[in-house]
C-alpha cells in the first residue's frame, strides 16, 4: 500500500504541476504579473488522493483474483473445459484493466478540479464560468451550466446575467456540484477575475 500511496503522490504532484502552470498563464493573462504563492495545503491534499487512489488501485487485483477464482471453480463443477475457463478469465482482465483507466481518468479529473477551486479561492476568486467539452458527450445537466456564471460557495446555483441574480440549478436541470466533481466529468471551472480585477482597481 505504501508503494501504491507513493505512486499516486508522484501522480498527484504531476497532476497538482500542470493545473499550477495553467493556473499561472491565468493569471498572468488577467493581470500581467506572475505569481505563485506558498500553497501549505497542497502536501495535504496529495496525501490525502494518494491514500484514496492507493486503496482503489489495491482493491482491483483483489476483486480480479476473487472473481477468477470462483470462475474456475464454477467452471470445473460445470464441466467446462480449460480453453473455455480461460476466456473468461482473459474476459475478466479486459473488464478489470477497462476499469482501472476509468477509475484514473476519474480521479485525475477529481484532483485537477480540486486543486482549481483551492488555488482560486486562494486568490480570492469567488465566481467562475462552467466550461464543457461542448460534444456529444457531455451530459445534459452540465451542458445546461455551460457558459453560466457559477459560485465556489454554492454550488446550486447559477447566473446567466453577469451575477445579478442567482437561480437554483435544478430549475433547469443542471449538475449540482463543481467541474471534475461528477464521474467521468471533462468540464473546467474558467476563472472569473473580473471582480478580484475590480478589487485592485485594475
Amino acid at each position: 500500500v505504501r508503494r501504491l500511496e507513493r505512486r499516486a503522490i508522484d501522480i498527484g504532484a504531476a497532476i497538482a504541476d500542470f493545473n499550477g502552470r495553467q493556473w499561472q498563464r491565468v493569471v498572468q493573462a488577467a493581470i500581467g504579473v506572475d505569481i505563485f504563492k506558498r500553497e501549505p495545503w497542497l502536501a495535504d491534499q496529495l496525501a490525502s488522493f494518494a491514500a484514496e487512489n492507493a486503496q482503489l488501485i489495491r482493491s482491483l487485483p483483489e476483486q480480479a483474483l476473487t472473481q477468477i477464482e470462483g470462475m474456475a471453480q464454477r467452471g470445473v463443477r460445470t464441466g467446462q473445459s480449460a480453453r473455455q475457463i480461460s476466456a473468461e478469465i482473459q474476459e475478466r482482465f479486459q473488464t478489470t484493466r477497462a476499469r482501472a483507466d476509468l477509475i484514473a481518468r476519474d480521479q485525475t479529473a477529481k484532483l485537477n478540479g480540486q486543486l482549481t477551486q483551492l488555488r482560486q479561492q486562494q486568490a480570492g476568486v469567488e465566481t467562475y464560468i462552467w466550461r464543457t467539452g461542448r460534444d456529444e458527450r457531455v451530459r445534459d445537466s452540465h451542458d445546461a451550466l455551460a457558459g453560466m456564471l457559477c459560485r465556489w460557495d454554492d454550488p446550486t446555483v447559477y447566473s446567466d446575467d453577469n451575477g445579478q441574480t442567482w437561480k437554483s440549478r435544478s430549475s433547469i436541470g443542471g449538475f449540482i456540484g463543481h467541474p471534475g466533481e461528477d464521474f467521468q466529468c471533462r468540464c473546467i471551472a474558467e476563472s472569473d477575475v473580473s471582480a478580484v480585477l475590480e478589487s485592485l482597481g485594475i
